[in-house]
């Protein structure tokens, strides 16, 4: 009775004896996993653009990165996040001290100047090799285009290059041009008054879109005629008109001026940039600091 016993204790034991030595034998630790990829504020977006006082985030989520590298521009700021919506300036998030270089993880880059090819440089170092496809727009073939970042070894060390480029757009600055018919312009910086008789007639072009070291390509202009009154709110609009480039960023637009009514005048330009998706609306207005006068 006790063989019996004994026999059957040893094959209740044998199943479980059997498990643990097949556990301890065949268990392999996990390797390590590499991927590269980033992530931007843009999303699915391929055209990346920003402006000025806006800021522009990348973030490296890649599996096995070693080391993060972003190198940025001048007239571009790294910030310190969180960082609140809709603020009109964010120069308060600046990080200190300034540097060009961050080894953040993730960055929040300001632009203080336009640029419509601000390079954005990336490096990173990693276990293993590994690539990134991400799609861009080319503005040449007017499509969008698959780039790739690739690992190459270097010196045992599997290192990512590569930049990316941004369209920052500049804030809108409204500059006009008045000539007269017969083509002369007129030195309205330096001329206080104009005499004309009514019926006389004046030319007023918007050169927003041509300043040099700006690019922020307005899309329309108004052209205005008010009364010439020491208090603006007394101010009464004689003429506006509203011109559009309609995409075309090379349009001129130009407007002819008839004086018909006698008094005293200003000239004024508004110069805008429509909102987008993901560009904030600019506008700004000059006025012309010559006083038409306009006599019978």
């Amino acid at each position: 009775m006790n063989n019996i016993k004994n026999k059957l204790l040893v094959l209740f034991s044998l199943p479980v004896i059997i498990f643990t030595s097949c556990e301890n034998n065949d268990y392999e630790e996990p390797q390590s996993f590499t991927d590269l990829f980033i992530t931007m504020s843009s999303g699915a977006n391929v055209i990346r653009d920003s402006q000025v006082d806006q800021y522009f985030s990348f973030s490296d989520v890649s599996a096995g990165v070693l080391v993060t590298k972003w190198t940025i521009p001048e007239n571009t700021f790294f910030l310190d996040g969180p960082i609140p919506n809709n603020l009109p300036k964010h120069d308060s998030y600046i990080k200190e001290p300034i540097s060009n270089i961050s080894n953040d993880k993730t960055v929040h880059i300001l632009f203080k100047k336009g640029n419509s090819d601000t390079k954005i440089k990336y490096y990173g170092e990693f276990a293993d090799s590994t690539s990134y496809i991400y799609e861009t727009f080319d503005f040449i073939l007017n499509a969008p285009v698959r780039d790739t970042i690739q690992t190459i070894n270097v010196n045992g060390k599997w290192i990512a290059e590569h930049e990316f480029s941004l369209d920052v757009y500049d804030t809108v600055v409204a500059k006009p041009e008045i000539r007269y018919l017969n083509g002369t312009i007129l030195d309205y910086e330096n001329v206080s008054n104009v005499t004309l008789n009514t019926g006389d007639k004046l030319v007023i072009e918007d050169l927003s879109n041509v300043l040099p070291n700006n690019n922020a390509r307005p899309d329309n202009a108004t052209f205005r005629v008010v009364t010439n009154e020491d208090d603006e709110s007394d101010q009464v609009t004689i003429r506006s008109r509203t011109l559009q480039r309609d995409g075309d960023l090379s349009k001129r637009l130009i407007d002819t001026i008839t004086f018909n009514t006698v008094g005293d005048f200003k000239l004024e330009l508004i110069a805008r940039r429509e909102r987008t998706e993901t560009l904030k609306a600019s506008n700004d207005t000059f006025v012309v600091p010559t006083i038409f006068k306009v006599i019978q």
